[in-house]
């Protein structure tokens, strides 16, 4: 079987019924190509496939869910405690290139071990 991971962006109902936060708003239904794409992989025993995303809001740093077969993997992004993006005038994920981020997604991968990575953007 191989292993792989999505780096990837997306909010949905189905993904904010899974997460425990201390604030149920989302940025609504975004990146809704992904969670299409994934039921193509649901229960498939050729590939075990894991998804990492970030999302704010989150009371942990990192919380992981398995459904239908697929693996998913959030970590909070933004302002630490605060829950919400930095401001356009204190770019700080900017100035420290998104260390923090960096930083959270490495410990994924490390956890996944996996095969090959994916990198999705978001239009």
């Amino acid at each position: 079987m191989k292993r792989v991971l999505w780096l990837c962006t997306f909010d949905n109902v189905e993904k904010m019924r899974h997460l425990k936060c201390w604030s149920m708003r989302s940025s609504g239904e975004r990146g809704q190509w992904i969670p299409n794409l994934l039921s193509a992989f649901r229960d498939d025993s050729e590939w075990e496939v894991h998804v990492a995303s970030s999302s704010n809001f989150m009371v942990s740093p990192y919380q992981s869910w398995e459904d239908k077969g697929i693996r998913y993997h959030c970590y909070k992004s933004g302002i630490p405690i605060v829950g919400r993006n930095w401001p356009a005038r204190f770019p700080v994920d900017q100035a420290t290139r998104f260390w923090l981020n960096r930083r959270r997604i490495a410990r994924i991968v490390k956890r996944v071990k996996p095969d090959l990575i994916h990198l999705f953007g978001v239009e």
